[in-house]
């Protein structure tokens, strides 16, 4: 502990040491610097405050001290979508209290679905990226994402549709609701192959709705039937059929330009 210092603050790398007359019979110094625990840089305009109602705010390098009443005082620290992480300390008369403050970046939830812009049917699969998060929407096109907060940009893509994206603001500990998109399809049939065919369970029945996609990112839905219609790109192409409650099944084509072929898939639960 140090007492009885007087003159202007002194910072050497990263040790704070501020220069304040010790005088108060009941009171010590708390000092440190408050940094991004992942980042590990400085973070200015934080408040700082005690739980005997003493408090002040950091400097642009981080760093702070205040007076605080002798004995076990709580210290705490606040910031708009940071972790507020307690401390507690023994404080004596005056003496120099040294706390360095680390405070972590809350997450918030973006949840959504994507659709297609002609018929608003879901798109599954579709590639949600936000930072370096990221996840794909499910069957019915919905989506959930866990983001560090601040302003994001979060990107929208599947195959066969333009890409998109948003500017959002992310709140700490907060969830960001229907935040939906819509894809506006890319038509371009004409030089690729067309696949259909029929998706039934062991039975023989037809799946309305089961999802059948190419590994070039043309997809459908099948109709009441069990009926789905695909346009691929030329080469061989992996087919893959998913109905819920069902096994998927994948078969492979060689596909050439304007050729029509007939998969048919059997899926069993």
């Amino acid at each position: 502990m140090i007492a009885g210092l007087s003159g202007c603050e002194e910072e050497t790398s990263n040790i704070f040491r501020p220069t304040i007359e010790l005088t108060d019979s009941t009171s010590g110094i708390v000092h440190g610097l408050v940094r991004d625990i992942e980042t590990d840089l400085p973070m200015p305009n934080v408040i700082i405050i005690s739980d005997c109602g003493h408090r002040t705010i950091s400097k642009e390098n981080g760093s702070y001290n205040f007076r605080v009443l002798e004995g076990a005082r709580t210290i705490s620290a606040i910031a708009e979508d940071y972790s507020n992480p307690d401390s507690v300390l023994s404080i004596s008369a005056r003496e120099l209290h040294s706390l360095d403050i680390y405070l972590k970046l809350l997450s918030g939830t973006i949840i959504g679905h994507v659709v297609d812009q002609s018929n608003n049917r879901p798109i599954p699969l579709a590639q949600i990226d936000c930072g370096d998060e990221s996840t794909q929407t499910s069957l019915d096109g919905q989506y959930q994402i866990v983001v560090p907060a601040g302003i994001r940009t979060i990107y929208v893509t599947a195959g066969g549709y333009v890409p998109t994206s948003r500017l959002l603001t992310i709140r700490g500990s907060q969830t960001n609701a229907n935040i939906n998109f819509q894809l506006e399809a890319i038509s371009h049939n004409e030089n690729k192959g067309q696949i259909t065919g029929r998706v039934t369970n062991d039975q023989g029945r037809g799946l309305f709705e089961a999802y059948v996609s190419s590994d070039d990112g043309a997809f459908d839905y099948t109709d009441v039937n069990g009926d789905y219609q695909l346009f691929v790109l030329p080469g061989n192409r992996v087919l893959t059929a998913i109905a819920i409650g069902y096994s998927n099944q994948s078969k492979k084509q060689a596909v050439e330009t304007n050729r029509w072929y007939f998969i048919d898939f059997e899926l069993s639960q």
